[in-house]
């Protein structure tokens, strides 16, 4: 019996065509059962395939953005660490300037107090007395005669200033034919030598 249509089931029929026809659909269901279960094993292993794929990639990321954060962060640290170590040098700097400042303002202090100069108001000097004080340190020369050319003052006005500036302790006293010598040798001694009568004038 070849023709499926004309197959009759009977469930107590145990004749060899029935027998044939049950192990003929048994081998059929099973080699569907087994293509279907390829089938189907194939496509879970293309979809872990996939997904494993898409989880190295994710996690990769994950590592590179963790790389670039960490290097940014170590970037922004060593930034301001140089910032800082920046700041303490001239913090540093300004704190041995204001010390070496303050040792030889001290100093000409103690100069100032030998010299035994007499008491002045400073506003009572005459206008000209700043700007002959520095030409005065500059040229590290003083006289009469040259105050007068060099400013172009007269002479009444030129024995003012050189009396001021004897007063301040920038000169020496006049000591018959020697010529009078600069005391202050630097610019910078004489703004200090400034800044001290401004702090004795406040107090």
């Amino acid at each position: 019996m070849n023709n499926r249509d004309n197959f009759v089931w009977r469930p107590n029929d145990n004749s060899v065509q029935t027998n044939l026809r049950y192990d003929l659909e048994a081998a059929h269901w099973v080699k569907a059962f087994k293509g279907a279960s390829m089938k189907s094993s194939a496509s879970f292993s293309k979809d872990l395939m996939v997904i494993g794929l898409i989880i190295s990639l994710i996690i990769n990321l994950i590592f590179f953005v963790l790389i670039c954060i960490t290097e940014l962060v170590k970037w922004i640290l060593e930034k301001r660490e140089a910032a800082a170590e920046i700041k303490r040098r001239e913090k540093a700097q300004l704190n041995a300037q204001i010390v070496l400042k303050k040792t030889r303002k001290d100093d000409l202090k103690k100069l100032l107090s030998k010299l035994q100069l007499p008491n002045v108001n400073i506003t009572e000097r005459d206008p000209l007395f700043k700007k002959a004080a520095l030409h005065v340190v500059n040229k590290q020369k003083v006289s009469i005669p040259i105050l007068q050319f060099d400013l172009e003052i007269d002479f009444d006005q030129a024995c003012k200033i050189i009396d001021d500036l004897m007063a301040a302790g920038i000169i020496t006293k006049f000591n018959g034919k020697n010529p009078r010598k600069v005391l202050i040798s630097s610019l910078e001694t004489l703004n200090l030598l400034f800044e001290i009568e401004e702090e004795t004038e406040k107090n």
